[in-house]
Formats: structure tokens, sequence, C-alpha cells
């Protein structure tokens, strides 16, 4: 009986992962990023958001009914600002950090009602370089070598097969011990073009 029991899950798990098939599917996003830091990181100063933009490329590796797994890599505008900072020769002075990372995201798909898709994983960033503005001057750092593992969930409505409007929020949950010590938190929105569906529909 107990044999019997383990080939019946065996054809089972076997047939469902024979309808698991690699997705061709690649697309562009690209929208705003609304930046702060998970740590307060100077006692007594207003930390306020940093507006900033990510662009990028991605991929349906796998899809399986209502599923898939997909693969991202973004450049992405993080960071945080100082408000109103009072330096006795300049008056009050907004400090603006500007991180630029590049994000390799691994996430799960999930058509859940209607044109609506929630997704769940989680990211890699790798920080290419960083700015430091005073409304004086803008310093740029290179090759800092910081990383940072943040979980991502997120929001997707699909238009139609070819165009979506997304929603994406990233809590910074460990970073290197480097330079910045807090971690990165980011609200992203933007605009999801499948070029696979859009050249098709260009065709026809």
């Amino acid at each position: 009986m107990r044999q019997i029991i383990i080939v019946l899950v065996f054809l089972i798990g076997f047939n469902a992962f024979g309808q698991i098939q690699t997705e061709n599917e690649i697309y562009i996003k690209s929208g705003l990023s609304i930046a702060n830091y998970t740590t307060e990181v100077a006692q007594g100063m207003f930390i306020g958001e940093k507006y900033g933009f990510h662009v990028g490329l991605g991929r349906k590796l796998l899809s399986y009914k209502s599923f898939s797994i997909n693969g991202e890599i973004l450049f992405n505008q993080k960071g945080w600002k100082f408000e109103n900072i009072p330096l006795p020769q300049y008056g009050n002075v907004d400090f603006i950090f500007t991180l630029n990372y590049l994000d390799l995201a691994l996430f799960l798909d999930y058509k859940f009602w209607g044109r609506f898709y929630a997704e769940a994983g989680g990211q890699l960033s790798y920080m290419l370089n960083y700015d430091i503005n005073n409304s004086n001057q803008m310093i740029t750092y290179s090759n800092p070598t910081e990383l940072e593992f943040s979980p991502i969930i997120g929001l997707r409505f699909e238009w139609n097969k070819y165009l979506s409007n997304y929603f994406r929020f990233t809590y910074g949950t460990w970073s290197q011990q480097g330079l910045f010590a807090a971690k990165n938190m980011v609200i992203m929105s933007g605009v999801y073009v499948s070029l696979n569906e859009l050249v098709t529909k260009l065709r026809d």
C-alpha cells in the first residue's frame, strides 16, 4: 500500500512539474523611487524622502497556471536627505544623499483576482556610487562596494497583455558593514511593458 501511495504522489508531482513552462517573455519597467532609510541616521535631524527613478529589464523564467517566477535587473536611485540643517555661512541647508544601486530581484508573480497580480520575493542590491549634494556643491564617490538584501512585496494591474502599472515596496533587512550602517526603504511605482506582446501587437 505504501508503495502505491509513493507512486501516486510521484506521478502527481511529475505531472505538475511537466506543466511548468519556461517563459520567453521579456519586459522593461521604469518609474519613480521614493526612498528613505530604515533607521535614524543622525540624532535630532529631520530625515526626508529622496525622490529618484528606476529602470531596467525583467524576464519571466518559469510559469505554471497563475504563477510565474520572474527575474529582474534594475538601476535604482535610493537615498535620503537631511532637511534644514543650520550652517552659519549658508543658512539652512538640505543635504541630499543619492545612492545609485544595481538591483537583482527574484520573485513570484501571482494572478490572484481579475487583472491584479501580487508579487513577493527578494533582491540583492550592489551600490555603484553615491552623491552628496549640500545645495552648494555635489561630490560623487565611486566604488563603495556596498551590498544590501531586501525582501520585496508588490502589486501589479494589467491593462492588457503588454502594459501594466505596478507598485512595489522593499525594506532593507541586511547590509554589508561599510559606509552606511542603515538600510534602504523604498516605494517604487511605474510602468511595465512586455516587449514580446508589444512587438506582436505592432506587427498585427
